[in-house]
């Protein structure tokens, strides 16, 4: 069964969620030092851009509320673990390199962490793109990653609801 969320439909709650969200995205980017961050949910096969932070010079590559299917992602193959949580330059990964992703959204260091709810299910991942390479990535990113996906999963859970 397809996991399938709804934001609280308050507008005053969905401003609260999306706010907290961004402060998280925008902390995260400057601390790992990545051009955009990304919360992504997984729905009905689609990998579904809820909130993005990016650099003021980044590119426009990716979008709130983009989907692509999801077996054509990092995302995807992140969980099911064709790839690793952190790539230092895709274009030495060629099991990244094939992905039409990798150069749509000029994608060349990559960091993932799956943003996984308490009760086991898993919403997507919490995902950074830096268009350079990066030799400086380790256990050390991707546990700060990992602390910063569970504090997205904390705060969706406020706010999420599964339809009965």
């Amino acid at each position: 069964m397809p996991n399938q969320f709804v934001v609280a439909t308050s507008d005053a709650s969905s401003n609260i969620l999306a706010s907290t969200i961004t402060d998280l995205l925008r902390d995260a980017r400057a601390l790992l030092e990545m051009d955009i961050v990304f919360v992504s949910e997984f729905a009905e096969g689609q990998r579904v851009i809820r909130w993005v932070d990016k650099a003021a010079d980044a590119e426009e590559t990716i979008k709130e509320g983009q989907s692509n299917p999801l077996e054509e992602t990092y995302c995807q193959r992140v969980v099911d673990g064709r790839l690793p949580l952190a790539i230092s330059d895709a274009h030495l990964v060629p099991e990244a390199e094939k992905l039409d992703v990798t150069k749509a959204f000029r994608i060349r260091t990559y960091l993932a962490a799956p943003i996984v709810l308490s009760d086991g299910r898993l919403f997507g991942t919490l995902c950074c793109i830096s268009h350079r390479p990066r030799t400086a990535l380790g256990n050390r990113q991707i546990d700060a990653l990992r602390i910063i996906a569970e504090r997205v999963a904390v705060e969706l859970q406020k706010h999420l609801s599964v339809p009965g």
